[in-house]
């Protein structure tokens, strides 16, 4: 059993210097105390710091503070190590008139667990930032996030990232948003999950710049023997704006294809659809096409089968048009196609009218007309 004892002081004019460390061993442990103080009028600094070992562990713990007008720092950290793990902690933060900044961190070990925790704010210079940061592992699983956050004036920034695996699930998002104003923005978004014989997969985009606007969206679906993909896109500008979706499949011995676009450009409106589907060995195709503005008009519909020893074709178009250039210049269009084969038998249907008309501004009119069908059928008897 002992002890010990050791005391400094210094003074200088205002200032003033002084140390003490005590330390005692006894049967219940050792322990050690640290204080250091400087000040004068308009200063001041500190710092104790403790030790201690028993029979429970060892532990620490430090306290320093400095306050410099404008300037004040403070520091405090404590940790300990014991039979049930070890745990540490630590927090510190500064100002420098309106700027401020502050830290903590926390951390523990165990047989059981281990984690980590940090938490960082700060403002300088109108800047505001802060960052959450969180991980951990037990029999729970896997857990980790991590968010960062910024802004200055009417500018913002936000991302996060989220990863959590529990047994045989792992999950993970991603999030990212950015402003510069109300009307002019990013955001964007990712989802990951995956399970045994599954995976999904999320992704959504969108972006806004004044009077532009942008978006996207994709969903990915992956299971034993199938998949499926979706998405959408969309634009847009003051009153124009085109969309678009389409979707993919494929399992149980079957896949399909399908696309959608609209659009309404400078008064002018454009759709097309577009759709495939497969099963075993046949297929069906379709496809429309449309197209309506002020001097024209044009549609166009595809239709197609293919099955074992059988092909089908059907196809029909229309579209007129009229535009006010050196006169009135007119035309219309036509044509019917229908094609079928099997392996006793061939049918060809092929319609077309083509017809223009210029009336030019000396009052002569000119006209012009192409009319054709054409019929071929062909049959052949088996024995």
């Amino acid at each position: 059993m002992g002890a010990v004892r050791s005391e400094c002081q210094a003074n200088y004019k205002r200032n003033r210097f002084y140390t003490l460390l005590t330390g005692s061993l006894d049967s219940l442990g050792l322990e050690v105390n640290a204080d250091v103080t400087l000040n004068n009028q308009q200063s001041r600094a500190a710092h104790k710091a403790t030790l201690k070992l028993s029979q429970d562990g060892l532990s620490t713990s430090a306290t320093t503070s400095v306050n410099f007008k404008p300037l004040m720092l403070e520091n405090e950290f404590n940790a300990g190590i014991g039979s049930s793990g070890a745990v540490m902690k630590m927090m510190a933060n500064g100002r420098y008139r309106e700027h401020s900044t502050k830290i903590s961190v926390d951390g523990k070990v165990s047989m059981m667990e281990l984690s980590l925790g940090s938490v960082y704010q700060a403002t300088i210079l109108g800047l505001d930032s802060k960052n959450l940061l969180n991980f951990k592992i037990s029999r729970e699983g896997l857990k980790f996030s991590n968010n960062l956050m910024g802004s200055y004036d009417q500018v913002k920034l936000e991302h996060s990232n989220d990863l959590s695996i529990v047994g045989t699930t792992l999950q993970f998002t991603s999030k990212f948003e950015n402003s510069l104003s109300s009307d002019k923005f990013h955001k964007h978004r990712f989802d990951f999950q995956m399970q045994p014989y599954t995976m999904i997969s999320l992704l959504n985009n969108e972006l806004q710049y004044g009077s532009l606007e942008l978006t996207n969206g994709a969903q990915l679906q992956l299971e034993l023997f199938k998949l499926n993909i979706n998405g959408n896109v969309r634009g847009a500008f003051n009153k124009d704006e085109i969309k678009h979706s389409y979707g993919f499949s494929i399992g149980n011995m079957a896949a399909s294809l399908n696309t959608d676009t609209v659009a309404n450009i400078q008064g002018t409106a454009h759709t097309h659809r577009f759709s495939l589907d497969i099963a075993g060995l046949s297929a069906s195709l379709s496809s429309n096409t449309n197209c309506e503005a002020k001097s024209m008009r044009f549609s166009n519909m595809i239709r197609s089968v293919v099955e074992p020893f059988t092909i089908t074709i059907d196809s029909q178009t229309n579209g007129d048009g009229r535009l006010l250039i050196f006169g009135e210049q007119s035309g219309q269009l036509y044509s019917k196609f229908i094609l079928k084969a099997e392996p006793l038998s061939f049918n060809l249907v092929h319609n077309y009218r083509g017809s223009t008309r210029h009336s030019l501004g000396t009052g002569y009119t000119h006209e012009t007309l192409l009319d054709y069908k054409i019929n071929l059928c062909s049959h052949q008897q088996s024995s």
